[in-house]
């Protein structure tokens, strides 16, 4: 346990809303206080207005002049650490959470110190692949476990970085307790069907749609399939070039409803009203490692949910998720999906793996495994 007066848990960087989600779960066990890194002139503030009360849990929000992890970062290193202190008190435990942080690491010797690693940091993220692996180098050097999203994300450092496996630990995404159900409810009786009541059999893909989305699978399934209606849920970040005219055939089919961007428990309302959840991401950059956070929106509500293999963790959750290999695949599996009126039989079966895969249950595992141990 952490020794008295030392008792907090420090989450550095807490900006992301899949780091905040975890740890401030986590606040139910141990007194917890994520920092926000503002650079000055450079970071919008962010909310929680849009999150439930945490027990247990503070954000603070420290400003930072822009080049403090940049290659000035081992002269700002300390002052930055005094800075946190005087905002935060002195931390029995430190989570890190960026591979820019590095040269904090040393600065908290005197705290039993974590790295959370939420991607594969090397893709996606506008750093330097080779950058990043010098830096992790640096940070699984100075800290005593490292946590991956994924099983893939964790043997990649136990391979590249030579992380033992007895500090390797696995904490994937998940969802809010209370957001999963009591019961299942067929699709029609769920007050949430009269959004879309005239828009059936609904497909819905929900979260960010970007480079890591292969809209060009999702193109050829309402090609193909003259009966589908696709929702599209989520912020439009990055395209790339070769994405654009397949998005922009999305945007204006007549059987295409694109949201946009919803506060993260509204994607649940949209979870309860399609008949068949869709994940096709593509086999590149961060999705091979990552742990899809849109895949345990889904999961609470028992409906069929078709992916590509594009994430590494996905297969571990077969048959709650069906992979198909190819776009030709994941056309036919919809379609067959359909015949069986979008009931595979695993709906109980998703329902209660969503209480397994919450955010409490993970805060609760990293607590005992990796705090109070």
């Amino acid at each position: 346990m952490p020794r008295r007066g030392e008792e907090c848990v420090l989450v550095l960087n807490a900006r992301p809303l899949w780091v905040r989600l975890l740890f401030r779960a986590l606040g139910r066990f141990v007194p917890t206080k994520g920092v926000v890194f503002n650079l000055i002139n450079g970071d919008v503030p962010i909310s929680e207005a849009e999150l439930e009360e945490a027990v247990g849990w503070q954000l603070r929000s420290v400003e930072l002049p822009r080049r403090s992890f940049g290659r000035m970062a081992p002269l700002f290193a300390p002052w930055i650490r005094r800075r946190l202190e005087l905002s935060c008190g002195r931390p029995g435990v430190t989570i890190f959470t960026q591979p820019t942080q590095r040269s904090l690491c040393r600065h908290f010797a005197h705290t039993r110190r974590i790295y959370y690693v939420a991607d594969d940091y090397r893709w996606g993220y506008g750093w330097a692949p080779n950058a990043v692996e010098s830096w992790e180098r640096i940070i699984v050097a100075n800290v005593e476990k490292v946590v991956c999203v994924s099983n893939t994300l964790a043997d990649s450092f136990h391979e590249r970085l030579q992380v033992e496996r007895e500090r390797l630990h696995v904490s994937a995404s998940g969802m809010p307790a209370r957001m999963i159900p009591k019961s299942l409810e067929p699709v029609a009786d769920r007050p949430e069907s009269n959004l879309f009541a005239d828009r059936r059999p609904l497909a819905g893909v929900l979260g960010t749609i970007d480079n890591r989305i292969r809209l060009d699978w999702l193109r050829g399934l309402i090609d193909t399939l003259p009966w589908l209606n696709l929702l599209l849920v989520g912020p439009i970040a990055e395209l790339e070039s070769d994405q654009l005219a397949d998005w922009a055939y999305l945007h204006n089919h007549p059987r295409c409803i694109v949201v946009g961007e919803v506060e993260y428990y509204e994607l649940f309302k949209y979870a309860a009203a399609i008949d068949i959840g869709l994940i096709p991401l593509s086999g590149e950059g961060i999705n091979p490692g990552s742990s899809p956070t849109r895949l345990y929106t889904q999961l609470p509500f028992g409906k069929p949910i078709v992916a590509s293999s594009g994430s590494q963790q996905l297969r571990e959750l077969e048959p709650l998720v069906w992979i198909a290999e190819t776009p030709q695949e994941f056309t036919q599996k919809v379609h067959d999906l359909r015949c069986a009126n979008f009931d595979d039989g695993m709906a109980p079966r998703r329902h209660a793996a969503a209480h397994e895969h919450t955010w409490e249950r993970r805060a609760e595992s990293f607590y005992q495994d990796l705090v109070a141990g």
